[in-house]
């Protein structure tokens, strides 16, 4: 029974990763010139506001399974640390999903010696 319930886990942030990673991709795809018509420019950005709310979703609830299961998120902290790689000229959202991974990784990272 421990035993399914840790695949259900491992399972289930790898697809909390996999589409926080999938809306960072699309986010990236976005035009960013303006459009010449408002109604289009309205939609794109409620398009990117809604983005935005998936994505702090998601890492919410990553964080949330950091804190609560952090040897079942050991597996992630490459694909994660990716984000922490910021330019001088960073979003705030962007400061925002890195300083979200700092927390996960401080959950995280003291499991280290627990998994061997």
């Amino acid at each position: 029974q421990g035993r399914g319930f840790t695949h259900a886990v491992r399972r289930w942030t790898t697809l909390l990763l996999n589409e926080f990673v999938k809306l960072n991709a699309e986010a990236d795809q976005v035009p960013s010139k303006m459009s010449e018509e408002i109604e289009e420019a309205e939609k794109e950005k409620e398009e990117a506001d809604e983005r935005w709310l998936l994505r702090r979703s998601l890492l919410s609830t990553l964080e949330a399974f950091a804190l609560a299961q952090p040897s079942e998120l050991l597996n992630h902290l490459r694909p994660l640390s990716v984000y922490l790689a910021l330019d001088d000229d960073a979003s705030e959202e962007e400061q925002w999903v890195a300083s979200k991974i700092c927390h996960i990784l401080t959950a995280v990272l003291p499991n280290v010696g627990h998994r061997r």
